[in-house]
């Protein structure tokens, strides 16, 4: 899977992506520049196949499902505002708000100990890498 992480407005991810037996890299957030969430930053975890179809509809506020309900790693976004965080869930695609201090992804609970702590989500991020084999790489981090 991933991890992604949020906190103080800055929203980190890693950049391994595992699957079909190989190891890559990919970009897992980005800036909303259109839109009702413009000014907002986005981060997927889950399947990358879905990344720009989330990503869109966060851009259009038109939200629809992008898996089956028992697609059980159809992915998990969030959408970090100024003032408020959302999460979205691929099969579900409805936003709900979530702390501000937030992480999603296989090394969720690493992270969110890590923040807890009070190391910074891009710190965050890099923990959950020595702990979870499905998050590694360069560490990736964006502001608002």
């Amino acid at each position: 899977m991933t991890t992604i992480a949020t906190k103080d407005g800055i929203l980190a991810a890693d950049s391994q992506v595992t699957g079909n037996f190989k190891f890559s890299t990919s970009n897992k957030i980005r800036k909303v520049s259109i839109g009702p969430h413009a000014g907002s930053l986005f981060g997927a975890c889950g399947r990358l196949d879905l990344l720009d179809r989330a990503f869109a509809q966060v851009e259009s506020g038109d939200f629809s499902p992008l898996c089956a309900s028992d697609d059980d790693d159809g992915g998990v976004y969030i959408i970090v505002g100024r003032r408020r965080v959302f999460c979205l869930e691929a099969d579900r695609m409805i936003p709900y708000e979530v702390s501000r201090t937030f992480a999603a992804g296989s090394g969720q609970q690493f992270a969110m100990a890590a923040m807890i702590s009070g190391k910074s989500a891009a710190d965050a991020v890099r923990i959950a890498a020595k702990l979870d084999p499905f998050t590694g790489g360069p560490v990736r981090t964006i502001s608002l």
